[in-house]
């Protein structure tokens, strides 16, 4: 897997923003998509819930803020997450439930 930044600077487009959440066992776990200089990155992060309120607020405003500061990434690409990564996180967190 290649390794991004997990650096998100106001003139990055959050790509939909969080597509994804789930709370279970206190974690609350999102699927970030942004675009940046022509490519498609994915990040997915289980946030620290006594971090959440300042996560939801980072994220609305995204004045610039590093994911790491708001929980642990536990997942990062190119592109959208894998069948692989997919399954794992619906078998962990009970995420991408279609």
């Amino acid at each position: 897997m290649n390794e991004f930044t997990s650096r998100i600077t106001p003139k990055q487009k959050l790509a939909g923003g969080f597509a994804e959440n789930i709370e279970r066992e206190g974690a609350l776990v999102y699927d970030i998509r942004i675009h940046d200089q022509g490519m498609d990155l994915f990040f997915i992060i289980k946030v620290n819930p006594l971090r959440h309120d300042a996560f939801l607020r980072i994220i609305k405003n995204n004045p610039g803020f590093d994911l790491k500061d708001y929980g642990e990434i536990l997942h990062l690409g190119e592109g959208v997450p894998s069948e692989e990564i997919k399954q794992e996180m619906r078998e962990k967190y009970s995420m991408y439930q279609d």
